[in-house]
């Protein structure tokens, strides 16, 4: 028997599982099947590939029952996909600041790679195809490190193409996570530059 959660996560009915109890191993990540095969008394963690490509984490918990002279499984699993996403984003956000430590404390390193390498990593970090250390002097904002390939080294624009003239106006800060999803489309700064975050 299988409940309709176990049937909507896994896609197999509960007349199915019942003829052949091996599809819930062939349906689990190959990475994550056990060594022999089958799915033994304990607690596991596994992922189970959905339809649309993404995948949920399982955790269940397997007992054995012998009842006179069938021998039953039992078992229970939650779903942890939650649980593991904020885990591994956890683990990615440690890495990464381990990285800007190392780039940050090396002192053989001069400023502008340093810059680089760390607009880089949080290129890397962030998903983002350019990243930029500006200055602005007099109304015009210049890029002094570029890591990306939408804007050149000293590259100059004005700053009522930039965002940072938002920050300049604004008293509380001013961030972007997604232009074309916050409203920002009209903005020059990802009109003009395509300038996705901030």
């Amino acid at each position: 028997y299988a409940n309709a959660a176990f049937e909507s996560t896994w896609k197999i009915h509960s007349d199915a599982l019942c003829a052949d109890a091996t599809l819930v191993e062939a349906a689990i990540h190959p990475d994550d099947r056990p060594a022999d095969g089958r799915l033994g008394p304990g607690v596991h963690e596994y992922r189970v590939p959905q339809a649309d490509g993404s995948v949920r984490w399982l955790r269940d918990h397997v007992h054995e029952a012998e009842t006179g002279s069938e021998r039953r499984i039992i078992g229970v699993a939650e779903d942890i996909t939650a649980r593991q996403r904020l885990s591994y984003d956890l683990e990615a956000s440690v890495e990464a600041l381990g990285r800007l430590y190392e780039i940050s404390a090396a002192p053989n390193l001069t400023f502008d790679v340093k810059v680089g390498e760390l607009l880089e990593a949080g290129c890397d970090l962030l998903g983002l195809p350019t990243g930029m250390l500006t200055r602005i002097e007099d109304g015009v904002q210049r890029s002094l490190v570029v890591h990306g390939m939408s804007v050149a080294d000293d590259e100059t624009w004005p700053l009522t193409q930039a965002y940072c003239r938002r920050t300049i106006d604004s008293e509380n800060l001013v961030s972007v996570r997604d232009a074309s999803n916050e409203g920002w489309v009209d903005d020059p700064a990802y009109s003009r530059w395509g300038f996705a975050c901030y």
